[in-house]
Order: C-alpha cells, then structure tokens, then sequence
C-alpha cells in the first residue's frame, strides 16, 4: 500500500509541460489551459483510488486479524497517509480518521459500498 503511494507521489509531482504559460515571456498575464483541470481531476481520481484500495486492504485485515481499524488509522495518520488523502481531495483530519475506521468496522467492500450508493441514487 506505502509502495504505491509512494510512486504516485512521485508520478504526480512531475511538472505538466504547456499547462502554466510563463508570465514573463511576452508580457503575458499568467494563463492556466483548460486542460489543467482535467489533469487535476484525474489526478485526484487517481488518488482517490489508492484510497479505496487502502480501505479495502483494511477491511480484509479486518476480517483476517481483526486490526483492520487501527491499521487504517495508522496509515492515515502518517505522513503518507494525510499526503495520499490531501491529493484525493480529503482533509486529513481527526473526523475523517474516524470516518475511515468507522467504514472499516462495519466490513463492506468499497465496490459493494458504491455499488449500493449508486442504486440508490438511479432510484
């Protein structure tokens, strides 16, 4: 989980060329392209995922060890963890910790979770 995260990191801060115009050449005023929003929103669906991923390898410790909870409170906690939810677009707080251990407790998938929440929207 940390290895992935780590590479996405590493992935996600390499600078986008031809997004941010150079102020400075031209006279120009700063311009962003529309396609740095695009870019944004795939990144932070990206970490969104490594989210995901990491509430379900909770959940299956969880049901393996019984310590899924406090893994995931662990994992939040650390540096990486708030780095990993800050770029999905989560505030790494208190209350959010306690969000994602609550999720893990009650021992549904993410995929059964969004599955279940999107029927009830259609509906």
């Amino acid at each position: 989980m940390q290895i992935i995260a780590v590479t996405l990191l590493k992935v996600a801060s390499v600078p986008l060329e031809g997004d941010i115009k150079n102020p400075k050449e031209k006279g120009e005023k700063q311009v962003i392209n529309t396609n740095l929003n695009h870019t944004g929103d795939a990144h932070r669906k990206l970490f969104a995922a490594v989210v995901l991923a990491a509430l379900d390898d909770a959940i299956l410790d969880e049901q393996k060890r019984g310590n899924g909870a406090e893994s995931i409170a662990r994992w939040a906690a650390s540096r990486d963890g708030q780095t990993v939810l800050s770029c999905a677009g989560i505030t790494p707080s208190e209350r959010c910790i306690e969000g994602l251990k609550g999720f893990v407790e009650r021992n549904v998938r993410t995929s059964t979770a969004l599955t279940r929440a999107q029927s009830v929207k259609t509906a």
